[in-house]
């Protein structure tokens, strides 16, 4: 259950875990779960569509390698991507140089969208994964998975699934900069941070024994 309090707490602990978004195609002004990530983690790295690779899942998959190596040694990486970027982090999952601890994919595109079946990117996640979709009878138009074709690549990919609710929906009278409401998004993030930032936290301590010692 979404707990506001430790959300603000892990929230504050953050820099202890790196935190690398993959974003979708859209612009994220023009899309909610996009906005939510960015308000979210103001502080996150990004890997955002260039000119000319849009739906390239192999060099989207080296970007991601890239944004990874950039970050703290001996930091955990959480990664956090949605639609297509979703589609890129599964592909880097067997192909890419440097794994995350974990990751949360948030509504991703439905594969057959880029002419993906189970064969070119039907295989399991080697590293905690949830995935988050709508799952009470989204929108049959909707560009990214929902109810059963979720179900569906959760399986494939040994992901759990999550579902999505309404996502986070800013109210028009809302402050600029503030966190849209998504109790799901946040429970699932509380979920994967927590090990996280323990693990993190244990490793600093043990650093600072080492380091006492060695003095």
């Amino acid at each position: 259950m979404f707990d506001p309090a430790q959300s603000a707490a892990l929230r504050k602990e953050a820099p202890l875990v790196d935190v690398l978004v993959v974003s979708g195609l859209s612009p994220v002004e023009a899309d909610p779960w996009q906005a939510w990530l960015e308000v979210r983690f103001p502080r996150a790295a990004w890997v955002r569509p260039l000119d000319g690779d849009w739906p390239d899942l192999a060099r989207w998959t080296a970007r991601i390698d890239q944004a990874l190596a950039a970050g703290e040694t001996g930091r955990p990486a959480l990664v956090l991507a949605h639609g297509f970027g979703a589609l890129a982090v599964i592909r880097h999952a067997t192909q890419g140089r440097i794994a995350p601890a974990s990751a949360i994919l948030v509504t991703p595109a439905a594969p057959h969208r880029f002419g993906l079946d189970a064969a070119a990117i039907g295989h399991p996640v080697p590293y905690r994964t949830t995935l988050l979709a709508p799952l009470g009878g989204a929108h049959p138009e909707s560009p990214w998975l929902q109810d059963e074709d979720a179900r569906t690549w959760a399986e494939a990919w040994q992901a759990r699934l999550v579902d999505a609710g309404r996502g986070p929906v800013r109210s028009a009278a809302a402050a600029p900069g503030t966190v849209p409401p998504w109790a799901e998004g946040e429970t699932v993030l509380a979920e994967h941070m927590a090990p996280l930032l323990a693990g993190a936290r244990a490793a600093n301590a043990a650093r600072v024994a080492a380091a006492g010692y060695a003095a």
